[in-house]
């Protein structure tokens, strides 16, 4: 447990006591990030007989306001994607300035988001397809924040998007999200070179050609998705609030250069991606 804030600790010993005093065996807890990407939140799992959960706590105002965000973004995306579910699937404690939310733990298979868009080919298209289907036909929409290959866990029953601390309602205009996926993983393919290859621009057209036909893009959005995705971000950074001041390369596609971003839509727009 070590690096934990300290109230974080001292929950987890509040836990343990319970537990020994009631005779059952202390739960396993395992440490997975400490106030990754200069947020301030600790993530663990917790695991408890049975019952497994993933944990993040915070003890700071910019913390709690995070995980605030995450409990109304998982809220949100449960009506969406379970909505026959009966329980929450996240449990949240707030004791004076510590808060936590616990969020039942999800069996599955997370893909590797730094081999770029090609490898991750299927499980973006999958995105895709949820983000078309979940979020509201309107021009502002919930807003993940952080809509990552990182971020979705793929099993049985399908995808689940986790990971919700910069969730904000009508928070931003349709196709952001999934925009942001698309070009997050192109930076990745992109890294080593200038501009996309022929297959990553038929990705590419292909995931706009989609989001086309859902007919709520912007047409800045559909004219040059990767410059209005950028100016988006700069001209909206409170959404991400102290983590984005503190590690400004956390949203990727802003590490595109202006001159690549014009080249890459100009590249994409010849492509004609909204013609069937």
């Amino acid at each position: 447990m070590n690096g934990l804030p300290g109230r974080a600790i001292a929950d987890l010993l509040f836990d343990w006591g319970i537990a020994t005093r009631n005779g059952s065996t202390a739960p396993r807890v395992e440490l997975f990030r400490n106030c990754p990407h200069g947020s301030e939140i600790a993530v663990y799992s917790i695991t408890d007989g049975s019952k497994k959960v993933i944990r993040k706590s915070a003890s700071t105002a910019c913390g709690v306001a995070d995980l605030a965000r995450e409990a109304a973004g998982w809220a949100w995306y449960q009506s969406q994607r379970y909505p026959r579910r009966e329980l929450p699937i996240y449990q949240w404690l707030a004791r004076g300035v510590y808060c936590r939310i616990d969020v039942d733990w999800i069996e599955g298979m997370k893909h590797d988001y730094q081999a770029g868009l090609l490898p991750n080919d299927e499980i973006i298209r999958l995105a895709l397809e949820q983000y078309c289907c979940l979020w509201p036909n309107a021009d502002l929409v919930p807003l993940h924040g952080d809509f990552s290959v990182d971020n979705f866990i793929l099993n049985d029953d399908g995808l689940h998007v986790i990971d919700w601390e910069h969730f904000h309602q009508s928070g931003g205009p349709w196709g952001f999200d999934a925009l942001y996926l698309l070009y997050e993983s192109l930076w990745f393919s992109t890294e080593s070179r200038r501009l996309p290859n022929r297959q990553e621009i038929r990705v590419l057209t292909a995931g706009l050609r989609r989001l086309g036909k859902v007919g709520r893009m912007s047409d800045a959005f559909a004219r040059k998705p990767l410059q209005t995705l950028r100016a988006f971000i700069h001209e909206h950074r409170d959404i991400w609030g102290e983590q984005l001041r503190r590690f400004p390369e956390k949203l990727l596609v802003v590490k595109f250069s202006n001159r690549q971003a014009a080249d890459i839509d100009r590249m994409v727009g010849r492509a004609s991606p909204y013609q069937s």
